[in-house]
């Protein structure tokens, strides 16, 4: 079944994607050599199921680049937050030639909304494990501080359900199964969630987003938009081949 990426209000939904690289509760520098004084950010990666249509959400990545960037920007060494697994090193090869979209939010915005289903608060890091089925709501636009590209703006991410594991460590249950002296389980409820009703900081959009497996039956996106300068086209960024229409 296709991720599901459907336009709600200011961005995007985008459900049933695989959780990659999460760094959600902690901001982070963007690699792992950096200065101890960089730059430091909250954000993930998403790997999107097979035949996932991204049409209109790549539509949407080159308005915000010809707003931001003029109608060169075909011609200009942009950042792109969408590539096709198998462009880096470090890609799984079992995901090859899916999309990977990468989302960030700047540390001085605050960490992003985590939450289940309910839009309980996630408090535990180990439930948004690398391999978890989440749901996101992410903001598009350019940037030209520092760099130049395009952003996909971590607002929220939502529980979906239990993933296989990309980091290869065992889940907390395989850990104590059979152990001797375990004590029966506690009452169940919304996984390492904040109690029911507790409101979520921010405004969190989630609510509508579609669960895995499940088609949205909502309007679709509207058509990507279309280049009104003369004589200009998109770009594609490197290592991305274009959707198909």
């Amino acid at each position: 079944m296709p991720s599901i990426i459907q336009q709600h209000a200011n961005g995007w939904q985008i459900s049933n994607a695989i959780l990659s690289f999460p760094k959600l509760f902690v901001p982070k520098p963007g690699t792992a050599n950096a200065a101890p004084d960089a730059r430091k950010s909250y954000g993930c990666d998403l790997i999107l199921e097979p035949d996932t249509n991204i049409d209109a959400f790549w539509g949407d990545m080159q308005r915000a680049a010809f707003e931001t960037h003029g109608e060169n920007f075909n011609n200009m060494d942009l950042n792109w937050p969408i590539r096709q697994s198998g462009s880096k090193k470090w890609d799984d090869p079992q995901f090859q030639g899916r999309w990977v979209i990468h989302c960030s939010r700047p540390e001085s915005q605050g960490k992003p909304n985590i939450v289940d289903g309910a839009n309980n608060n996630i408090i535990d890091p180990g439930v948004m494990y690398p391999g978890v089925i989440v749901g996101v709501y992410v903001t598009v636009y350019g940037y030209s501080k520092g760099s130049l590209g395009v952003n996909c703006g971590l607002e929220t991410v939502v529980y979906q359900g239990e993933g296989t594991r990309l980091d290869n460590r065992m889940s907390v249950a395989d850990q104590t199964q059979g152990m001797a002296g375990a004590v029966p389980p506690m009452a169940t409820g919304a996984p390492s969630a904040s109690p029911p009703g507790q409101p979520v900081a921010n405004t969190a959009p989630p609510g509508g987003m579609a669960p895995p497996g499940q088609q949205q039956p909502a309007s679709q996106p509207p058509a990507a938009p279309t280049q009104t300068t003369p004589g200009t086209s998109y770009v594609t960024p490197p290592g991305v081949t274009p959707p198909q229409t």
